[in-house]
């Protein structure tokens, strides 16, 4: 197996390159934004840090040139789903993470970069009335967010058991892989 910088559609990606594997295909479609080329015939993932980490986690047997880990080590801004960025120059310890049944809450200073990479995640959005980002708990969310924000993070609370208001005088306690099916008066 073979990562090879290239130039596709006038992006930078890294190319995959090995023997035709339904096994290795699934696992690839696993990395955010990994897609096959017809044209190529080969597979290729996004020019970014967090996609490259993903690549040698899953593959860490593969080969790469150093142009494919200067992505790594440069930790460049390139345009992609999901930026890579350089987090030295600002404050430290500004990000506070909460966990709460099927929801991630992000409070942090506004910052475009990090509002493109909150945005990137699917059907997040911001609670104005809060002052607060809500990401879907999702699998691997966590750990992107984590890996993003990394020395950032102040703090970072989950929740085993939440409530839920059902009712203007009723509130149920929800556990940790348990489900709260709610039957309204309309009948839904």
């Amino acid at each position: 197996m073979k990562a090879l910088k290239i130039e596709h559609n006038g992006e930078n990606r890294i190319k995959v390159e090995f023997p035709y594997n339904q096994e290795i295909a699934s696992l690839l479609r696993q990395i955010p934004d990994a897609k096959w080329s017809q044209t190529m015939k080969a597979w290729h993932i996004p020019y970014s840090k967090l996609a490259f980490t993903k690549l040698t986690k899953l593959f860490p047997e593969i080969e790469y040139s150093k142009k494919v880990t200067d992505v790594k080590a440069n930790k460049t801004v390139i345009k992609t789903a999901v930026p890579i960025i350089n987090h030295q120059n600002k404050q430290n310890k500004n990000v506070s993470v909460e966990v709460a049944g099927r929801r991630i809450l992000l409070k942090l200073p506004k910052n475009a970069l990090d509002t493109h990479f909150i945005t990137s995640f699917r059907f997040s959005r911001w609670d104005g009335n809060q002052f607060y980002w809500i990401v879907p708990n999702y699998p691997e969310n966590l750990d992107l967010i984590k890996d993003y924000f990394n020395d950032r993070i102040r703090e970072l609370v989950v929740h085993e058991d939440f409530e839920v208001k059902i009712s203007t005088d009723s509130v149920r306690r929800i556990k940790t892989n348990e489900l709260l099916i709610i039957k309204t008066n309309n009948g839904s």
